[in-house]
């Protein structure tokens, strides 16, 4: 009987460990704003803008829904609000080296 209470306990803090271990996901903090991502102000965010934010950059094309090779207002609210429904846990600003 002592024997089984010492394996529950071990399953419990294993189970523990494997939740702690997961990485916070993003959060909206973790996007620039629009405004601070179109640093020309054109109204639209381009692939030359976005060059520094390495998650970002790599999914530009999947979030460019009218192929126009920039993100419009609506496409980066997507691409930010996407972002954090599927619990990406990088967010957009990862830096790029």
């Amino acid at each position: 009987m002592r024997r089984a209470g010492k394996a529950i306990v071990c399953a419990m803090g294993s189970v523990g460990v494997v939740v702690q271990a997961q990485p916070p996901a993003a959060t909206r903090s973790d996007w620039p704003s629009f405004r601070q991502t179109d640093a020309d102000n054109s109204g639209a965010i381009t692939m030359d803008e976005v060059r520094r934010l390495q998650r970002l950059r790599d999914r530009f094309a999947d979030y460019d829904r009218n192929t126009d090779g920039q993100l419009s207002r609506s496409e980066f609210e997507t691409a930010k609000r996407t972002s954090l429904d599927r619990g990406d846990t990088r967010g957009a600003t990862q830096q790029s080296r």
